[in-house]
């Protein structure tokens, strides 16, 4: 579904990648984000502070990778490969962003008043990036700009499970999905105004 260029890294990038991020995460369900410091992470992952920023900018860089590598592992298990839009892959993509920001929230009740950064930006990125995979598989060209209605739809399905995860309506992710489906096709389709 996404794209493959992580499979094109060097498998020791990789694994120091996947060390930095298990070591991020649980120390993060110890301490919280704003305690941990970038010398406890590299100390729990065993490895040196130049190899950490050889891969990650700061640990606001690491949370964002982190998020959107869990985010992908959830839609991944999913989603098939190279699937097209539907109304069902619609519904998995809307049901993904619920169960993740659930997860979310989850977290950082965990970790008390320490407050994460936002990473709304890294979810409706990577939902955009699906759509416009969606867009470009597409034989029929949807009206208007692709990017515009990929970028819409993605913080309107943002929007809509922050809203569902929030107030936790007694329906599963799943139901909430089918009954906003509807509304998300109409700005992905497109209806035409008269």
């Amino acid at each position: 579904m996404f794209s493959k260029d992580s499979q094109k890294e060097d498998l020791r990038v990789l694994r120091t990648r996947k060390m930095l991020y298990e070591a991020f995460l649980e120390l993060l369900s110890k301490k919280g984000f704003r305690s941990l410091t970038v010398g406890e992470i590299t100390d729990q992952a065993m490895v040196n502070r130049a190899t950490f920023y050889a891969h990650f900018a700061d640990k606001y860089a690491l949370f964002e990778y982190a998020i959107r590598e869990n985010f992908r592992q959830l839609l991944d298990a999913q989603i098939p490969d190279d699937c097209g839009y539907t109304t069902q892959n619609l519904q998995i993509v809307i049901a993904g962003v619920c169960d993740f920001l659930h997860q979310m929230n989850g977290l950082c009740h965990q970790i008390d008043a320490q407050k994460l950064p936002p990473f709304d930006e890294q979810i409706t990125g990577m939902v955009r990036e699906i759509i416009t995979e969606w867009f470009q598989m597409d034989d029929d060209p949807k009206p208007g700009d692709p990017v515009l209605v990929a970028d819409i739809a993605s913080w309107t399905i943002y929007g809509a499970a922050r809203h569902w995860s929030n107030y936790r309506q007694p329906e599963l992710a799943v139901a909430f999905a089918e009954q906003i489906t509807p509304m998300i096709n109409w700005i992905l389709i497109g209806i035409p105004v008269n």
